[in-house]
């Protein structure tokens, strides 16, 4: 496992590292509002037709975020049917063309950029990323999150394991 610590260009928001998003809390995914890559907007209703959301938090300038959007992806491809989805959210939205370059380019990933009012530091342990946290289809992280970047069978266990947990109303 390998992760990056914020650059000079990575927002100050990751600085502070709160302590959510594990098995414990099972808070809900903050509102939040993104552009996709390709340009729509993407909210935290993202999740509500999916079983499970991977969602990476990643900086333009992290060395190893493409590789756990790979293995991410390699999950995604593994997965496809199980209502699975990769949502790679980047913190340094104003860098999204060196973005577009270091991302994977794939269909099953979701790429968007957070708006700047997004306060990524609730979310994360630490100030590390590739941040990878897991949310079910009512908006609500469950198990613990990825830290650094993973192989693509570790991604895959991830996700077969929290696909086993119910989600109410499915």
């Amino acid at each position: 496992m390998s992760a990056c610590s914020p650059y000079a260009s990575a927002p100050d928001q990751l600085a502070a590292g709160g302590a959510f998003g594990t098995s414990e809390t099972s808070e809900s995914f903050p509102v939040f509002l993104a552009e996709g890559f390709e340009g729509a907007k993407i909210s935290e209703t993202f999740f509500s037709d999916k079983n499970l959301t991977a969602v990476c938090l990643w900086t333009s300038d992290c060395v190893y975020c493409p590789e756990q959007l790979a293995a991410l992806d390699e999950a995604a491809r593994e997965l496809e049917g199980e209502g699975f989805a990769v949502l790679a959210l980047l913190l340094d939205g104003e860098n999204r063309e060196a973005a577009s370059l270091a991302a994977v380019r794939s269909t099953r990933l979701t790429l968007a950029a957070l708006s700047v009012e997004f306060d990524a530091s609730a979310l994360m342990q630490t100030s590390r990323v590739p941040y990878t946290l897991f949310v079910n289809g009512e908006g609500r992280i469950v198990g613990e999150p990825m830290i650094g970047a993973h192989e693509a069978d570790e991604c895959l266990e991830r996700a077969l394991s929290l696909l086993g947990e119910p989600v109410s109303g499915q």
